[in-house]
């Protein structure tokens, strides 16, 4: 667990912007600024799919992240959590493939299971297609930001649970390991994050459904290794949703590395805020060179 101390002055955040694209990758936010194929999840839905972002071939490390990015399940905040994401994977040799899951705007029609299914398939179909994209199969990781964070630990604590229409060719749908920045784990009262559960489950789900999506209660010595990010003013999403899931992840004996900025609030995407900075990137590179999940 890390806090960090805020400088509130625009030159010292210039400065580390200038140093991370040195020590998180050869610049801010990559080259790559279109997508290299889209796939789609759901021939009847175009509109579920999976955008690939490839790195330079003398970058590529082998590795590919699927992104989900959040929206309390309302919207998919595709370009701060989606694309720009994808352009600094690509900076730091990782390939991406940003995912655009089913939402809903209507509380009484709520999207489970849904989403889950796509996150799951969108990993087995990237895993199944490994070679075409110059990936490795056993360095797939997934990425998610807030309700996209509850997605990918979703899939990371259900992947067992996927049905034979989630799995491509019968291929896995576990990712390798998890990065999840301010992400929605429980959806218990005490800290669950209500918008984003009412959209997935709806305003008066049963019990054992609140239950089941509270990835807190399901972390087991199959769950992958992961990377938490939160901030302690986040007013959204409270902190104590990563801390939960990393005292899971540690009790269960799963690698896992907390970062707990002191401000930064909710929403904070690659790091930067007026004032302040919250930028996790090489810390993030770090763990995933020193887990292997990011060497060549």
């Amino acid at each position: 667990m890390m806090t960090k101390k805020i400088i509130g002055k625009w030159t010292w955040v210039y400065g580390i912007l200038i140093m991370t694209s040195v020590f998180a990758g050869n610049d801010v936010f990559g080259e790559n600024n279109k997508t290299n194929q889209i796939i789609s999840l759901w021939p009847e839905n175009p509109k579920i799919k999976l955008e690939v972002f490839l790195p330079q071939s003398s970058l590529n490390t082998g590795t590919g992240i699927v992104v989900c990015p959040g929206g309390a399940y309302g919207q998919v905040v595709v370009e701060k959590e989606g694309y720009e994401i994808a352009q600094w994977l690509n900076s730091i040799g990782a390939a991406a493939f940003v995912l655009s899951y089913h939402i809903t705007t209507d509380s009484k029609i709520p999207s489970y299971p849904w989403p889950i299914k796509d996150g799951r398939k969108a990993v087995s179909i990237v895993r199944c297609r490994a070679a075409q994209y110059g990936i490795k199969p056993d360095k797939l990781g997934i990425m998610g930001f807030s309700a996209g964070g509850h997605l990918a630990s979703t899939v990371g604590t259900h992947w067992q649970k996927a049905s034979p229409d989630e799995l491509v060719n019968d291929v896995s749908c576990r990712p390798d390991f998890m990065v999840l920045l301010y992400p929605v784990i429980s959806f218990k009262k005490t800290y669950g994050h209500m918008g984003s559960r009412q959209n997935l489950i709806g305003s008066e789900p049963n019990e054992s459904l609140v239950e089941e999506l509270s990835n807190e209660l399901h972390v087991d010595g199959n769950t992958p290794p992961s990377f938490l990010v939160h901030a302690t003013d986040d007013k959204a999403v409270p902190v104590e949703n990563s801390i939960m899931f990393y005292s899971a992840l540690k009790n269960t004996g799963v690698s896992t590395e907390l970062h707990i900025f002191s401000r930064g609030g909710h929403g904070f995407g690659l790091g930067f805020s007026t004032g302040y900075s919250c930028d996790w990137r090489q810390e993030c590179v770090e763990w995933m060179r020193d887990l292997k999940f990011l060497n060549k």
